[in-house]
């Protein structure tokens, strides 16, 4: 016999839905309303209204999906290329939007033609003359054209890019100054991510960020777009990408974009899938120091993040408690706990100029806050110390601020030491100086008192910043008229 389910009925309650204290209490998500809650769940861009259930549409358009782009074949709004490959080389159509329709060779740069051929003829005709010193001139010349043809023709078709690569290429010189509409413009930067030539793209794409960013400042200019090309630009770049992908975000965060910029930016950093788990990592923590920057508090990220669904994914906003410890971090680091004990390095510090070490830190410890590097007496043999939310981890071994004392032992073998922590132990490569004890200690209490104490004293909101934020996600209910700040994938709340 199946027993009935009365958690189910019990998670459909508005503040289990939303997770907020605000909601109007004449609300009650009843059995009537769990199609409505599904529907809302599969299509997370919308919400329901925090008074009367009704469906309200988000006010974030959506963004278009990428170009559909596969086997060399692209297609965008009306326009079209298609990369055929022959017996005698590759073969490029192209339809534009008025219907013209034009085939093309594919051509390489005459640089990389004639260096190629050059380099083909060169070691061929090297190798004629080694082999058969005694030819004459004209013979092994001939020779050594006869088989750098044959080279060059593989040696081209080897260098050449691939048929997709091909496609975006072409549609970035012939047909985006042709295109007046923005979807099909962020169909195809979407579509360009790790894709093509950034070099034979990087001027138009210039003038394409250039353009639009003029029509967003006079107010006819498509956010979406901006952020999307601005987006592609960073991944194209040579110079550092994931503090570049960071600088986006920066004039949303100032009040200078819209949140669908924001939100733009966001979604294809996620679906682009372009960035490896340890540099989204960094990325967030760049974010975080972005927003704090522009005057936002630990207590607003939550709160401002909530109604933008993909800008909270990649920011993956933590709880409020590591929030306002990264908050006190981010206003100042100790730089010592006393004469002699080494120096500290800040998690954002870490982020901005060391993205390798960041990563090799985020990785081990997803909690981290300093980096704490002793005198090079102390830390020899003794792995990394990194100062978390939980405590301090000597390597492998958490340290807390109300364990017991820190002690140096022997190991039972004769053949090593250990730095114990109650029933916890860490092997070390040779016997540490006693003095490792209390200046582990000394850091623990330090970063404690003046760091992690430093959260429940300064002010950690701005309510009138917030709200210029929160007001763009407003959305009038289509049913009662109510306006809700409208909360992806749940249920709306009302203007604070």
């Amino acid at each position: 016999m199946r027993r009935k389910d009365t958690t189910a009925e019990a998670a459909l309650s508005p503040a289990a839905i939303t997770g907020s204290e605000t909601l109007d209490n004449t609300l009650a998500i009843t059995r009537e309303h769990i199609p409505a809650v599904r529907a809302i769940e599969a299509d997370s861009n919308d919400c329901l209204c925090y008074r009367c259930a009704a469906r309200v549409p988000s006010p974030h358009v959506a963004l278009p999906k990428p170009a559909d782009l596969s086997h060399g074949r692209l297609k965008i709004d009306d326009a079209s290329v298609e990369v055929i490959e022959g017996a005698f080389g590759r073969r490029i159509i192209l339809k534009s939007p008025n219907g013209r329709r034009q085939v093309q060779p594919f051509r390489m740069r005459l640089r990389a033609k004639m260096g190629i051929a050059f380099s083909a003829w060169l070691t061929v005709t090297a190798l004629s003359f080694f082999a058969w010193p005694g030819m004459w001139l004209l013979g092994w010349v001939i020779v050594g054209l006869v088989c750098s043809a044959f080279l060059w023709n593989r040696w081209a078709t080897a260098l050449r890019p691939s048929a997709d690569c091909s496609a975006i290429d072409t549609v970035w010189r012939e047909l985006v100054p042709k295109i007046q509409h923005s979807k099909p413009l962020i169909a195809l930067c979407r579509a360009s991510i790790g894709c093509g030539s950034t070099q034979h793209r990087s001027k138009t794409l210039r003038r394409l960020i250039e353009r639009t960013l003029e029509e967003c400042e006079i107010g006819t200019g498509d956010s979406q777009l901006l952020a999307t090309a601005r987006i592609l630009r960073a991944f194209d770049s040579n110079k550092e990408k994931t503090c570049g992908i960071a600088g986006v975000f920066e004039p949303f965060f100032a009040g200078e974009l819209p949140a669908a910029y924001a939100e733009a930016a966001a979604q294809t950093v996620i679906e682009s899938s372009a960035m490896p788990p340890g540099d989204l990592k960094r990325l967030r923590i760049l974010l975080l120091a972005a927003a704090f920057e522009s005057g936002f508090g630990p207590l607003d990220i939550p709160r401002l993040l909530k109604p933008l669904r993909f800008l909270r994914a990649l920011m993956a906003p933590a709880e409020v408690e590591p929030l306002c410890e990264l908050y006190s971090l981010w206003q100042g680091v100790p730089k010592d706990a006393g004469a002699n004990t080494g120096t500290a390095t800040g998690l954002f510090e870490l982020a901005a100029n060391t993205p390798a070490l960041t990563k090799k830190v985020l990785a081990r410890w997803p909690d981290a806050l300093l980096r704490i590097q002793l005198p090079e007496s102390l830390q020899k043999g003794i792995g990394e110390v990194v100062l978390t939310s939980r405590g301090l981890f000597l390597d492998n071994l958490l340290i807390e601020a109300n364990d017991p004392s820190i002690e140096i032992e022997r190991s039972p073998t004769g053949s090593g030491w250990y730095i114990a922590v109650g029933h916890q132990k860490v092997s070390v490569d040779r016997k540490p100086p006693m003095k490792i004890a209390n200046v582990l200690a000394a850091w623990l209490e330090y970063c404690s008192v003046n760091l992690l104490a430093a959260s429940q004293r300064d002010t950690l909101c701005n309510p009138e910043k917030l709200q210029q934020f929160t007001v763009q996600s407003l959305a009038e209910c289509p049913q009662c008229g109510t306006a809700n700040v409208v909360i992806a994938g749940g249920v709306g709340e009302r203007l604070p």
